[in-house]
């Protein structure tokens, strides 16, 4: 028997073709038994992922078949991988999450993953998975599903509670504390072992193993960043300053858990596309620029020019040529394809990041019914989380709060509660008012009401 990949929300210029390049990359699934289908309610964007594909497999020289489907109930019978990356109208609903709760006084940074806006975020792409899953767990009860849609630990909370499909969580967030270690260290990635704890975007690096010596390089690291005046004042920093707290290196993700997070990033609008400020860098240029700021121009370097060409344009130049070059045939560099093939291949690899339920408590001190993201080791036997142990109680209280915020959005979608929905808003740390919040619910509910659940 083949192999089955199924990719919801492969109309994505790039979440498709770079998980079909690493599909194609790897020998073990070449073969013409195994079948990649792609599947997205958007013929137009599904059409270019596909073509771009056979271009990609032509140029490889596999023989793996490649379907695309806007319908996912033909793509997913006996499907053995389902990796899903959706979202509606992201930019425009993003400004929604971001700019609504701030006029009621709510601060929070960045409205994606933390905060008020991200329980309505949750709320919609939970509209689109609930139903994926539950087809998945219909037609392909044997599959896993990798998941990359945030907000990731909210969402992979109630994939999982409420239609008990095999579901994990990837995200590279991990990979931005390695590359800070290994620039500032002059460590090579490879010769690092990092073991982190704790959230998704909001996670605690408990040790630093240099593979060469043995020896944990963290205590030493966090003393020099400590007295590093090359590196500015920023909430990143002044978690290491206060609690020993080394995790991602942006203060808009980490900001916003907590309640003083818009100390360190104001309130300004800088994501999105349409009404972005025009001196705003956007994408992988904007995350570096992000990223400067907290480390400085002496830690983090100048931030290199990036051709000014969207994904959708680059697979249309090479569909247009009818080819393409070794320039975009490389591996992107997420887990979810090399997790697999050491499944397939009963190879031991060991992931420095993945989200699942703490049902065995991993990390001790954290709920044992909340989603976590710890390092795990993966074999022909499947995914064997690590247990990392205790987290400090201050950095435990911080991600307790947000497990019960997890579970209250669960609680929300399955019963589809404007009660509940206050509930859970009136748990974030950015909300400080019950009469404002009701008034926020009204609005979000009006200004998303053909993307959020209804609710009575």
């Amino acid at each position: 028997m083949g192999i089955k990949f199924v990719l919801i929300g492969a109309g994505s210029a790039t979440f498709g073709s770079r998980t079909v390049i690493d599909i194609l990359l790897s020998e073990r699934f070449a073969d013409k038994d195994n079948e990649i289908w792609l599947v997205d309610i958007d013929s137009k964007r599904l059409d270019r992922v596909l073509k771009f594909s056979e271009l990609a497999k032509n140029h490889l020289n596999r023989e793996i078949k490649i379907f695309a489907t806007t319908d996912r109930t033909k793509a997913l019978p006996n499907a053995d991988y389902v990796i899903t990356s959706i979202a509606t109208q992201r930019a425009q609903l993003w400004e929604q999450d971001f700019r609504v709760p701030i006029s009621y006084g709510f601060n929070h940074p960045y409205g994606e993953n933390g905060g008020p806006g991200s329980v309505f975020h949750a709320l919609r792409n939970l509209k689109i998975l609930i139903p994926i899953c539950e087809d998945v767990k219909r037609l392909a009860p044997n599959a896993k599903l990798f998941n990359f849609t945030n907000p990731e630990s909210k969402v992979l909370h109630s994939m999982i509670t409420l239609t008990g499909v095999e579901a994990y969580g990837l995200c590279h967030g991990i990979y931005a504390c390695i590359g800070f270690i290994s620039k500032y260290t002059g460590i090579p990635r490879e010769d690092l072992e990092v073991t982190s704890a704790g959230l998704n975007h909001f996670y605690f690096v408990k040790k630093i193993i240099n593979k060469r010596t043995g020896k944990d390089i963290l205590p030493t690291l966090l003393e020099r960043v400590k007295n590093d005046d090359a590196i500015p004042p920023s909430l990143w920093k002044r978690f290491i300053e206060i609690f020993d707290w080394l995790t991602y290196p942006d203060n808009y993700h980490i900001g916003e858990y907590v309640s003083f997070g818009a100390e360190f990033t104001g309130t300004k609008y800088l994501f999105g596309i349409e009404s972005r400020p025009l001196d705003t860098p956007v994408g992988i240029r904007g995350w570096r620029y992000r990223m400067r700021q907290v480390l400085g121009d002496k830690v983090f370097g100048e931030i290199p020019e990036e051709p000014e060409i969207s994904m959708e344009d680059l697979l249309d130049g090479y569909i247009r040529k009818g080819k393409v070059d070794e320039n975009i045939l490389k591996n992107s560099g997420e887990m979810v394809i090399p997790i697999i093939e050491a499944m397939e291949t009963n190879t031991k690899i060991r992931v420095d990041a993945i989200n699942l339920i703490n049902s065995n408590r991993y990390i001790e001190n954290l709920r044992e019914d909340g989603v976590i993201e710890i390092p795990a080791y993966v074999n022909g036997k499947g995914i064997h989380p690590i247990d990392t142990g205790k987290i400090p109680e201050p950095i435990a209280g911080y991600m307790n709060l947000q497990i019960s915020i997890q579970k209250m959005i669960t609680e929300t979608f399955g019963a589809k509660s404007k009660k509940f929905l206050l509930q859970t808003l009136l748990l974030d740390p950015f909300v400080n008012s019950i009469e404002k919040t009701k008034l926020l619910i009204d609005d979000m509910l009006y200004l998303q009401k053909d993307f959020l659940p209804e609710m009575e």
